[in-house]
């Protein structure tokens, strides 16, 4: 993949500024949306991940409903569909987050953000000793934007970032706004935590850190980089590690803002968050690549190619890095090494980041499907069910399993 961006050359620089930016936004707009109509409109799909409440994936589907599956067998526990009238351009490109420590929830409630600018709530009750969900009305956030970036949670506050250019907090027991803050173009990252200070990116291609308490600015200035931020920061031993759309991977002092370590060697985006397992940050590229980096300098320890993108979050189980790729296949490879490649042939677009749960992970498809896979100890995968939410009868009893 040839690099789309412009860096170092001062006689280029207005064109850095105006065209890149323009060309950046238009290509991530054509990966957030599709056809769905033979005359051609677009309208979001989304992105769907989810998140896993005891025996149960929680996820936002690409058929505007929110829905929680059996993690053993995928059957539907539960569902609320959206009415379109309502709730037009419910698309979901991030994972909830559960709180546990909610006002008035019992077992937790569950925070979903959507591209329609609003957010949802599913709040878990105990009756009779079984989970039973419930949503709450979407409360639109700001002025409605769209919503592509997750929440967060810090002390007593739920954070959303929104495109039109502002990270809300909002006060998680009467729900009124607490403080905003202003960046100079759209949040489309999930803002991380650490302490009380909140990291960000925004496609004004900046990294922000602000104040959990009153929103104000952290650092002396943002961290400046030479092109959008859309991945979610990756924090390590007080390091916060970015990849941008200049096709550069960071490392940031947390505490002071200033660059510690950089890897340039990717001719690529980075579209998808970077993971670590304390000693090594792994990330994926836009360009095919997954990279393993050594956390002190941002050395190369190993690459892999699969000559597809790398758009979501991969994952660790057992001593495996598992990830997907846009040509429909997941594989797994040693986290030492990158080698003892296994795969995983889903014949599907694969996006959205990998859901993981013990020795399972839990992916959608660009066919209306979620999977369950089993990653055994040496690396073989195994489909373990389907689910389809586009069918009267979601988990098909045979089905032909992709591995």
């Amino acid at each position: 993949m040839k690099k789309f961006y412009l860096i170092g050359n001062s006689d280029f620089g207005y064109i850095r500024e105006r065209v890149t930016i323009y060309f950046i936004i238009v290509f991530a707009l054509l990966l957030l949306t599709t056809s769905l109509s033979c005359v051609g409109s677009s309208a979001p799909i989304g992105l769907p991940s989810g998140v896993i409440v005891g025996e149960n994936l929680y996820i936002g589907t690409m058929d505007q409903d929110i829905r929680s599956l059996s993690v053993d067998t995928g059957e539907l526990v539960w569902v609320h569909q959206f009415d379109n009238k309502e709730d037009g351009n419910i698309a979901f490109y991030s994972a909830p987050i559960i709180n546990r420590d909610c006002k008035d929830c019992i077992q937790g409630s569950i925070y979903f953000t959507s591209y329609n600018g609003k957010l949802y709530i599913v709040k878990l009750e105990d009756i009779d000793g079984q989970i039973s969900p419930t949503l709450e009305s979407g409360f639109r956030i700001g002025e409605g934007e769209p919503i592509v970036g997750g929440p967060a949670l810090i002390n007593d506050n739920l954070l959303i970032p929104s495109s039109d250019g502002k990270l809300y907090a909002y006060d998680l027991d009467k729900f009124t706004k607490s403080w905003e803050f202003l960046t100079t173009n759209k949040i489309w990252t999930t803002p991380v935590t650490n302490d009380s200070i909140i990291y960000f990116g925004s496609l004004d291609q900046n990294l922000y850190a602000v104040n959990a308490v009153d929103g104000s600015l952290f650092w002396d200035k943002p961290f400046k980089t030479n092109a959008a931020i859309v991945s979610k920061p990756l924090i390590v031993d007080q390091t916060i590690y970015i990849g941008s759309f200049d096709g550069v991977f960071y490392g940031i002092d947390a505490e002071t803002g200033l660059e510690k370590a950089r890897f340039s060697e990717a001719e690529g985006w980075y579209w998808g968050g970077a993971i670590s397992d304390g000693e090594t940050i792994f990330v994926g590229s836009l360009n095919g690549n997954i990279y393993a980096l050594n956390k002190v300098d941002l050395s190369l320890r190993w690459n892999l190619d699969v000559e597809n993108s790398i758009v979501g979050s991969p994952v660790i189980v057992h001593d495996k890095l598992v990830f997907s790729s846009s040509d429909g296949r997941l594989r797994t490879v040693n986290l030492s090494d990158g080698q003892n490649m296994r795969q995983c042939r889903l014949d599907i677009k694969l996006k959205s980041n990998l859901v993981s749960n013990g020795n399972m992970i839990f992916i959608s498809g660009d066919d209306h499907s979620i999977r369950g896979i089993i990653v055994s100890a040496n690396g073989n995968l195994n489909e373990e069910w389907v689910h389809y939410t586009d069918n009267e009868d979601p988990v098909p009893r045979d089905f032909d399993r992709s591995c």
